[in-house]
C-alpha cells in the first residue's frame, strides 16, 4: 500500500500529511490513530511506539484477513500493508525516494536486485 493509498483509506488531502506523521513531523489525531490502527490492524501503543506487541494480548498468530473487507481492503493489500508496517524509517525512506523516479529508472532498480539475488543464489 502506498503512502497516497493509506492518505486516501484515511480521507486526508494529500499524502504529504501521512508522510510527514511517518517522519515525525506531525503527529496524527486520535481519530487518526484508531484509523492507522484499524488499516494495519495493530494496536495504537504499537503505532506510537509503546510497545513492540501489535496487538493487546496478541501471541503474533496469523490475522483473520476476511476482516480486510471491513476496512475496504483486499487481502493483498492488507498482507502489504503489514510488510510495510514491519519496515524500519531507513528502508521506508529508501522506498519512497525509489517510488518518486521515473518507471525506468525503477525498472533498473528492479533488475539490479534481480541479478544481485542470482549472483547471490537467493532467486
Amino acid at each position: 500500500m502506498t503512502l497516497k493509498e493509506v492518505a486516501d483509506k484515511l480521507g486526508l488531502k494529500g499524502h504529504s500529511t501521512y508522510s510527514n506523521w511517518e517522519y515525525g513531523f506531525r503527529e496524527p489525531s486520535i481519530d487518526d490513530l484508531q484509523a492507522l490502527s484499524t488499516i494495519f490492524e495493530v494496536s495504537i501503543d504499537y503505532l506510537t511506539g509503546k510497545t513492540d506487541q501489535r496487538e493487546p494480548g496478541a501471541d503474533n498468530q496469523k490475522t483473520d484477513v476476511s476482516k480486510t473487507s471491513n476496512i475496504g481492503i483486499t487481502p493483498e493489500a492488507y498482507e502489504y500493508a503489514k510488510l510495510i508496517s514491519s519496515l524500519d524509517m531507513e528502508t521506508l525512506e529508501l522506498a519512497q525516494q525509489i517510488s518518486q523516479l521515473p518507471t525506468e529508472k525503477i525498472n533498473m532498480i528492479r533488475e539490479l536486485v534481480e541479478l544481485y539475488k542470482i549472483k547471490n543464489g537467493q532467486s
